[in-house]
């Protein structure tokens, strides 16, 4: 079940689209993607570890994360915009240091979304808008869709768990 992720890219409105169904309820869902315990399980492709430093999962609040691989050590910091549990999550993503700061470089404006289809499987859709068509490319380039297709399945395996 679930494991035939949909990209849709529209290069025009600098987005990526993906979805994928996964196995549990919405609320289970939303659990694994606002509680570190669950999110550090799944957060990241398949050979990457992930170790939430903060996550205030509220309006203005923000996510403090590492993720961990291949020898690099790559810091992130996502900040809540708006927050509709358990069906929408909408956050800035950008790049920071150990110490919270942003570090001026691309920045996306994700929006989850989660759609049930039955009491047992939902819909994901995670929508990235980027800052320019170049900020797309280049993050494709560097393996965002692999990495959200393996991100995706580790996902549907916490759920499970």
């Amino acid at each position: 079940m679930g494991a035939k992720v949909t990209i849709t890219k529209d290069v025009q409105k600098h987005e990526i689209t993906l979805e994928r169904i996964v196995g549990g309820s919405r609320a289970r869902v939303w659990q694994c993607l606002t509680v570190p315990e669950y999110i550090d399980k799944w957060w990241g492709p398949k050979e990457w570890i992930t170790e939430t430093k903060t996550l205030d999962a509220r309006v203005g609040g923000v996510w403090h994360f590492c993720m961990r691989g291949h020898g690099t050590a790559v810091w992130g910091l996502a900040t809540y915009e708006e927050l509709r549990a358990p069906a929408l999550m909408v956050y800035t993503a950008t790049a920071s240091n150990a110490a919270a700061a942003k570090i001026p470089k691309q920045q996306q404006r994700v929006t989850i979304s989660l759609t049930e289809v039955d009491g047992s499987t939902t819909k994901i859709t995670i929508c990235t808008r980027f800052n320019s068509a170049a900020d797309l490319e280049s993050t494709v380039q560097m393996g965002m869709i692999g990495g959200y297709d393996e991100a995706l399945h580790k996902l549907d395996m916490c759920i499970k768990q």
